[in-house]
């Protein structure tokens, strides 16, 4: 039982860790929009879009890591809302995807690998 408690408190952790990684994101990247007048959970999900590009490599450089707008927590709760999606395979799916983006290795590798 106590293991249980323990493995709660660590998911609730790192799902407060995302949720504050997603806010830090979101408040950087519309700060690098502002002359473009865009906001960036409205820009598309794709790597080669020249805006996420750009983004992307700022956000490597001053953040340490990147993560694209429909892996923002905002996203991911509005896709529940209208879907019923399941949150933990998503979340799962965007803790590999922070890990897998980080400037260092030694700064996300493996954090969440015993979460799920």
């Amino acid at each position: 039982m106590r293991f249980l408690v323990t493995e709660r408190i660590l998911f609730s952790k790192m799902g407060i860790g995302v949720v504050f990684i997603s806010e830090k994101t979101l408040y950087y990247a519309n700060s690098l929009l502002t002359t473009e007048g865009k906001n960036y959970k409205e820009l598309p999900s794709d790597e080669s879009d020249p805006y996420i590009s750009a983004i992307r490599t700022e956000a490597l450089s001053s953040l340490g890591y990147f993560i694209l707008p429909n892996q923002l927590f905002s996203s991911v709760v509005n896709d529940i809302k209208s879907s019923d999606a399941f949150i933990i395979e998503r979340l799962g799916m965007i803790f590999n995807a922070i890990e897998q983006s980080t400037a260092s290795e030694e700064d996300f590798g493996g954090l969440y690998r015993n979460l799920l």
